[in-house]
């Protein structure tokens, strides 16, 4: 069963930091923000539960549709518009900063504290679907950096490999008797 929360939830293991896998990550029962609970006492998310949680569709939804809204042509002409240019920009950027609340409410709604990972790993995740989906960006500072193989091998390598990074946290320590 799939885990319908967007936050990633850490393996508990002896040191921090992160760990690679494709085996299922044990979430506890009765952790926030998970749905149900099975006939065991933990859920699992899986690797492919993972992929879908470091990227950040919601956002890249967001860009799409504000990167829409740049003419190119405008960009790209010597007599660039004021607005144009801080359109182009601030999509980006907002983009770049909503992938981070984003990610930091789906933690706190799981009451998960290991949530650094996974804002990195959807923070590379943005930028990379950024510049597979030809930002308009890239025109105003007189580049096309944008290459089609190179976006699609980008792409393809993050789905590939991003679910293999799993967040750890160090073991909740029993509190002292006596």
């Amino acid at each position: 069963m799939a885990n319908a929360n967007r936050a990633i939830h850490p393996k508990t293991a002896n040191r921090g930091g992160i760990t690679f896998s494709t085996a299922a990550i044990e979430v506890p029962e009765g952790t926030p923000g998970t749905p149900g609970t099975l006939s065991t006492k933990a859920q699992r998310q899986s690797y492919i539960d993972r992929v879908r949680n470091y990227i950040p569709v919601e956002v890249i939804a967001f860009f799409i549709f504000a990167n829409s809204l740049v003419d190119r042509e405008n960009l790209s002409s010597d007599d660039v518009k004021m607005t144009t240019a801080i359109v182009a920009v601030a999509t980006v950027v907002i983009g770049l900063f909503a992938t981070f609340v984003y990610v930091k409410m789906a933690a706190d709604q799981a009451g998960n504290q290991a949530w650094k990972v996974h804002a990195a790993m959807a923070a590379v995740a943005y930028c990379i679907w950024v510049y597979a989906l030809d930002a308009k960006v890239f025109a105003l500072i007189g580049t096309n950096i944008q290459d089609t193989a190179l976006s699609g091998l980008l792409l393809a390598s993050f789905t590939l490999f991003s679910g293999l990074i799993v967040p750890t946290q160090k073991p909740k320590e029993a509190p002292a008797e006596g």
